[in-house]
């Protein structure tokens, strides 16, 4: 039995982990740990011989890690009660339309008011168009709005600040504040060449209706100093008494210049849209009465539903909640956002379930329907979409390669300019692979090949054990293929025979017909022989050759005197040659050279052990796609550049 897995979780398995479990709809909408992910894990190496309960505890373990924070990204989009904004629409005269989404004021104010500007995105953003002029104001909600648009879809659109800071040091959060960090946020965009940019202008003083498509505004709730004033509203600077009145005719502040009130004014008589984002209910009352002095300055609103039902008790005092349909259907909807923000809203800190209830005042038991229904992916229902982000392009480049060949691993590497270090990453990368694989074993035999990548591997397996890796294991290493001795020194260096010598020297001295203890690690170096009983093999780690870079194997030919014999070969694998059909060719070698059957290895495969084929470069991708249509491997460690080529 598989010992459990080591505590700390690297990247590689939280990032997995996360993308069956949100990558996939189906294991969305089940419960927590899905038969999905639990079956895809079980496909990879080494989770195979993992039992189902290692497993669920592996993935938990990994929802609980603190990198989950990082490498998931939660867009939430909260909903939108349609009866009581057409109640609103219906109290306030005026009004073209309502939005209204769940308060969690209480749980968290800043959030609430982020949820005004997200709910307002995905509510208007489809009815603008590719061409559009906005204004915007200050405040949480309007921030909210700009940071949910995509660069790419608003090269057309043109902004403009409806309030700026004039001079000294930057007092409230004005447009042309947000305006500039909307375009800070997307700066490595507009510094590419020939790249498409919006049109922004912050200085609001000789700003028309006409300019004007849209208008975005924040009533925000007095300061306690504006209360003693007698200030109920702002809006962009603006102090309005309770009654609709300003304070005074200009901004409150002499270092914020504004857009003057009259041109929302014009913007609502034109039928443009001007919306008011708001959770208090006495500010937006006080600024729907400013039409007293020259019209409405509003025809939209955004706002949340204890706002909302405040609002319309002040506007009619008769008003009952009980007169607006689907309320039971509405709270069961709220309840399950509240539980989704506590969730994924909350980050770094992922409420977990039993501190959820406790926020909520619901039982336990109730949270994870709650949750259930919040990541309903039916396109309607949906409260949060997940975003799994990769921590690397190589991460990325695995999980695709995973998905689309079918593999039972995959490790890619950065790409090198300098062959050593190539070579270094990717033995490393086969090192930590057989370790992993080696886990929970007390002896394991790996059948190895020949080459530069086979010896990166087995230098960083010396290295691994030399500092205390897998002790108190048996390991048994057999080179596959067994050929002459030949004399050209690279040719030497590359043999199986030499890599295994290299290894048994990385340990001390000893023979391959005795066992010698180095660090409480037995280790045994065979050589195939054809007709001698081959031990079984756990695993089998194999470089790939191509006759485009076949310098080594066609040295080998002329160092055997077998010039001539290899022209045909489009792939090598284990000193034997196949053709682009994938048909495994004749051995030119005859008795000369000894080498495991590549039958034997499409077996290994077909038994689910793990094949490893190790390859740098773009040029191998063809090579390799006939050898896996073949089945000769299915797991490969490879580096960026054929990654992408495959």
């Amino acid at each position: 039995m598989p010992k459990e897995k080591r505590q700390l979780l690297g990247e590689r398995e939280v990032f997995r982990v996360l993308a069956l479990r949100y990558r996939s709809p189906s294991s969305v909408r089940a419960g927590r740990v899905t038969k999905e992910v639990i079956e895809g894990l079980r496909h990879w190496f080494p989770y195979s011989r993992w039992s189902v309960p290692q497993i669920r505890r592996f993935v938990l373990k990994a929802f609980n890690d603190p990198k989950v924070t990082r490498l998931l990204e939660a867009q939430i989009c909260p909903p939108i009660d349609p009866d009581l904004g057409d109640a609103l629409v219906k109290a306030l005269r005026g009004l073209r339309f309502a939005f209204v989404v769940p308060s969690i004021a209480d749980l968290d104010a800043a959030a609430n008011e982020r949820y005004l500007g997200i709910a307002a995105f995905h509510c208007l953003v489809p009815k603008m168009g590719d061409s559009v002029s906005v204004g915007v104001s200050g405040g949480l909600p309007v921030h909210a709005f700009l940071q949910q648009l995509d660069l790419t879809f608003v090269t057309g659109w043109r902004f403009f600040a409806l309030n700026c800071q004039v001079s000294g040091q930057p007092i409230w959060t004005t447009g042309d504040i947000l305006l500039g960090d909307f375009l800070a946020r997307h700066w490595h965009n507009l510094v590419m060449p020939n790249a498409p940019k919006p049109q922004v202008f912050v200085e609001p003083t000789h700003l028309s209706p006409d300019d004007l498509d849209w208008a975005l505004v924040s009533v925000m709730a007095p300061t306690e100093e504006m209360k003693r004033r007698g200030v109920v509203a702002g809006v962009l600077g603006y102090g309005f008494r309770g009654d609709g009145s300003l304070l005074l005719p200009a901004p409150l502040c002499p270092q914020i210049r504004s857009v003057p009130l009259a041109l929302l004014q014009r913007m609502v008589s034109k039928g443009k849209g001007v919306v008011a984002f708001g959770t208090n209910a006495d500010a937006l009352l006080a600024f729907y009465r400013a039409q007293r002095s020259g019209g409405l300055m509003f025809n939209g609103i955004v706002t949340d539903d204890r706002c909302a039902v405040e609002l319309l008790k002040k506007v009619n005092p008769t008003w009952k909640l009980t007169d607006v349909p689907q309320r039971q259907k509405w709270w069961a909807i709220c309840q399950s956002f509240r539980a989704v923000h506590l969730r994924y809203g909350t980050a770094p800190n992922h409420l977990p379930n039993r501190a959820i209830a406790e926020r909520l005042g619901l039982s336990r038991k109730q949270i994870p329907k709650l949750l259930k229904e919040g990541l309903r992916s039916d396109g309607e229902g949906s409260l949060v979409r997940l975003k799994v982000k990769s921590p690397s392009a190589e991460l990325e480049l695995e999980w695709e390669l995973l998905k689309r060949w079918g593999l039972r691993e995959v490790r890619i590497v950065p790409d090198f300019e300098d062959d050593e270090q190539g070579y270094a990453a990717l033995g490393q990368a086969a090192a930590e692979f057989l370790e992993q694989l080696a886990e929970g074993r007390e002896s394991v035999c790996v059948g190895i090949s020949w080459g530069r990548s086979v010896l990166a591997m087995l230098d960083a397996f010396a290295e691994k054990v030399e500092k205390g890796m897998a002790r108190g294991k048996k390991w048994t290493f057999v080179a596959l293929v067994n050929v002459p001795p030949v004399h050209s020194p690279l040719l030497l260096g590359t043999a199986p025979q030499s890599l295994l010598g290299t290894l048994m020297l990385r340990f001390s001295a000893f023979s391959s017909s005795a066992q010698e203890e180095v660090g409480h690690s037995a280790i045994r170096c065979l050589t195939f022989r054809q007709g001698s009983p081959l031990p079984m093999l756990d695993a089998v780690f194999t470089g790939i050759g191509i006759f485009a870079t076949g310098k080594l194997i066609a040295d080998y030919a002329r160092a055997l005197g077998l010039e001539g014999t290899v022209k045909q070969w489009h792939g090598e694998m284990l000193f034997q040659f196949f053709d682009r059909n994938g048909r495994i060719l004749p051995t030119p070698w005859g008795s000369t050279v000894q080498a495991l059957p590549l039958k034997e290895l499409q077996g290994m495969v077909a038994m689910e052990k793990p094949v490893v084929v190790m390859a740098r470069g773009k040029e191998k991708a063809e090579v390799l796609k006939t050898a896996h249509r073949m089945r000769l491997f299915n797991c490969l460690i490879a580096d960026r550049s054929l990654a992408l080529a495959l």
